[in-house]
C-alpha cells in the first residue's frame, strides 16, 4: 500500500513539474504543492526505516531467544604412561654366568604351577555395559533446567506477539481487505466514487491548444472524474462562454462536485468560483486561444520585459523571420506593464501574439517560431528554412 502510494506522490510530482513547465500554475504554487509533496514523501521514508529497524531488531532478538549457551568443553589430559624401566641384572658375585644360568634353569624346572584364574564378567553385566556405549549422549539442550527453558519459550512468545501487533497496526488492513486479498490474492481498499464532471472548452481553430496533457492531470488530482468536450463555436459552447465570462481556450468548468475531491482544497487558488461551478484560472489552465478578439492575418506581437535577457533573445531570433518576410509580417513590440498585457492576462515574458488571437510562450527560435507563424498564415517566407539554433 505505501509503495502505491509513494508512487502516485512520484507521479503527481511529476504533473505539477509539467504543469509548471507549461505554464499552468505560477512558480509560486509550484514551490508550494512541491514543498508538500516532497514532505510526504519524508514523512513516508522515515515511517519506512523506522519500521525496517524494528523488523530488523525484532529478528535479532529472535535469533537470541534461539541460541542456548554451550557449557565450556574440558580438555582431556592424558597422561603419558610411563615407560618400562628396563634394568640390566648384574651376575652375582662369586658366580660366574654359566653357573647362573644353571641355577635358573633348575629354579623353573622345580617351580610348581600357580592356578590361573580368570575373571569373566557374567552375561547380564556384560550386556549391561553393552547398552551403556551403545546409549548416545544427552543432547545440551535437555541438560538445562527446565525453568531455564520455560523463560526461553515465554520470552519468544511475547517477541511473536508484539511483531504481530505491530505489524497489524501500521499495515492498517482491515478485516475485509484481509478476507478480499485471500480469495483474490490483492487488497482491495475501497475508495468513495464521487460523480463529478468536468467541461473542457475548446475549439479546432486553435493549433497549439492540446488538451490532452492537463486531462491526464485533472485525471490524476481527480480520480474518476468525468470529462466531456464542447466546441466554443456550438450554441452550447457560446452560451458557456457567456455565462462564465471566457477569455481564453482551452477552459475547464468543474461542476460543484469537484470540491468534494481531497485535492481540490490542496489546489483551490487555481480556481475561480462562478455561481455553483469552478473554472480554472486563465494562468493555470494554460489557454492559448483568444477567440473574441478579431483575426488580424499576417501580425505579430511580441510582449517583452525591458532589459530581461530572454526578452532580448526571443527579439534576436524573431527577427530573423522578420527580415526575411521583407515587410510582409506586422510586428509590433509591446511592454509588459501596458494595459493591453493586462487586458489579455499576460503576466511573463517572452510572449508571441499570432494573428491577435493566438499565443505562444517562451523563447523561439526562427524555424519555431516561423512555423507557428505560417499554420495560419501564408507567406512566401514560410517555404523558407530559417535557423533552428536559439541566439
Amino acid at each position: 500500500m505505501e509503495e502505491n502510494e509513494r508512487e502516485k506522490l512520484e507521479q503527481e510530482l511529476m504533473f505539477l513539474k509539467e504543469s509548471f513547465d507549461s505554464e499552468v500554475i505560477s512558480k509560486e504554487e509550484y514551490d508550494k504543492a512541491k514543498e508538500r509533496i516532497e514532505r510526504k514523501i519524508k514523512s513516508m521514508d522515515k515511517k519506512f526505516n523506522n519500521r525496517k529497524k524494528d523488523k530488523t531488531e525484532s529478528i535479532e532478538s529472535l535469533q537470541k531467544a534461539k541460541e542456548i549457551p554451550k557449557e565450556p568443553e574440558k580438555a582431556e589430559e592424558k597422561e603419558a604412561a610411563p615407560e618400562p624401566e628396563i634394568r640390566e641384572e648384574q651376575p652375582k658375585e662369586g658366580i660366574s654366568p654359566a653357573v647362573e644360568t644353571e641355577e635358573k634353569a633348575e629354579e623353573t624346572e622345580n617351580a610348581v604351577e600357580s592356578p590361573i584364574i580368570l575373571n569373566i564378567p557374567k552375561k547380564e553385566e556384560v550386556m549391561l555395559e553393552d547398552a551403556r556405549k551403545e546409549e548416545p549422549p544427552m543432547p545440551v539442550a535437555a541438560q538445562t533446567s527446565s525453568s531455564k527453558g520455560g523463560r526461553w519459550i515465554w520470552i519468544l512468545l511475547i517477541v511473536l506477539v508484539i511483531g504481530g501487533v505491530y505489524y497489524f497496526y501500521f499495515t492498517g488492513i482491515s478485516s475485509k481487505a484481509m478476507a478480499e486479498q485471500g480469495k483474490a490474492g490483492t487488497v482491495v481498499v475501497e475508495v468513495p466514487k464521487i460523480d463529478s464532471k468536468v467541461i473542457v472548452v475548446g475549439g479546432d481553430s486553435c493549433f497549439n491548444c492540446d488538451t490532452s496533457r492537463m486531462k491526464d492531470i485533472i485525471s490524476a488530482w481527480f480520480p474518476g472524474i468525468k470529462i466531456e468536450d464542447v466546441s466554443y463555436e456550438s450554441d452550447e459552447g457560446g452560451a458557456l462562454a457567456d455565462e462564465f465570462g471566457l477569455r481564453i481556450l482551452p477552459a475547464y468548468i468543474f461542476d460543484a462536485n469537484a470540491a468534494k475531491f481531497p485535492k481540490f482544497y490542496e489546489m483551490e487558488q487555481i480556481f475561480e468560483k462562478t455561481s455553483d461551478s469552478y473554472v480554472l484560472k486563465d494562468d493555470a489552465s494554460g489557454g492559448k486561444l483568444y477567440f473574441a478578439r478579431e483575426n488580424i492575418p499576417n501580425k505579430l506581437g511580441l510582449f517583452v520585459i525591458a532589459g530581461q535577457a530572454n526578452s532580448d533573445r526571443a527579439l534576436k531570433n524573431a527577427q530573423e523571420l522578420i527580415d526575411k518576410a521583407n515587410g510582409q509580417v506586422d510586428f509590433n513590440i509591446v511592454e509588459i506593464k501596458n494595459d493591453l498585457a493586462k487586458e489579455l492576462g499576460i503576466k511573463n515574458a517572452p510572449t508571441f501574439i499570432i494573428n491577435n488571437r493566438i499565443k505562444v510562450s517562451g523563447v523561439q527560435s526562427a524555424e519555431a517560431l516561423k512555423e507557428s507563424f505560417c499554420k495560419i498564415n501564408s507567406l512566401e517566407v514560410c517555404n523558407e528554412t530559417l535557423s533552428a539554433k536559439l541566439i
